[in-house]
């Protein structure tokens, strides 16, 4: 008998073992996502570990890391990786921080790009020939970070800027960059990484993170 299950247990297919689910609550939204998207390995300490510097656990935050295979799957387009001068395969993961709703400002940075003429005299920006973008610097000079937007801000504009004007906040990262993108779903911010390589599938991928937490919420046993 017990030999019988054995082999019964053995030969399961995989998917009919239930992942572990951390289920967290954001204000009045809860979820529950794979254990492995918070994976606790030194290896992944060592590739997170800037992120993990603005993280506050007493605040209800939580770092969450998707392989990119993931987002390729509803993405077809999707860069998975490339190479740079350090790494021949640089995968494109999508990892962030996800914090309730109530203790963040998502409009902070899209206020300060649409309003930088009144903060610079002379602010730098231009048009990025790769996606048509346009980078917004935060200092005087074409250094340090910048924000992506869909048009160049106007100096005294009366007009107000759209809901998706505003794209990420970027910054220079192993000859490319990557910019921190939100995507907002009921009481839940996911603040994410995107490379340079499908920061113009920006909305794809929004579109596929929002499929990706609404599962999480519907994976969420009744208590």
């Amino acid at each position: 008998m017990h030999f019988k299950l054995a082999l019964i247990l053995i030969f399961l297919p995989f998917s009919s073992v239930a992942e572990k689910l951390v289920r967290v609550t954001f204000d009045e939204t809860t979820i529950c996502y794979p254990k492995s998207y918070s994976p606790n390995t030194s290896f992944m300490d060592s590739i997170l570990a800037p992120i993990k510097g603005e993280l506050d656990d007493s605040a209800g935050q939580q770092l969450v890391y998707i392989p990119a295979q993931r987002i390729k799957n509803k993405v077809p387009e999707y860069s998975l990786s490339h190479a740079n001068d350090y790494n021949p395969k640089v995968m494109h993961d999508v990892n962030g921080i996800i914090y309730p709703l109530s203790t963040i400002d998502i409009n902070g940075l899209s206020d300060n790009a649409w309003n930088i003429h009144q903060e610079i005299e002379k602010p730098i920006i231009y048009k990025d020939p790769k996606t048509d973008f346009f980078k917004v610097f935060t200092f005087k000079k074409e250094i340090g970070p910048w924000h992506l937007v869909k048009s160049a801000p106007v100096k005294n504009s009366i007009k107000q800027k759209a809901k998706d004007w505003y794209i990420g906040f970027c910054g220079k990262l192993a000859g490319s960059y990557n910019c921190k993108v939100n995507v907002v779903y009921k009481d839940i911010v996911y603040n994410y990484s995107l490379n340079e390589h499908n920061v113009s599938l920006h909305k794809q991928v929004e579109a596929a993170l929002l499929e990706e937490i609404k599962s999480w919420e519907n994976a969420c046993p009744e208590s």
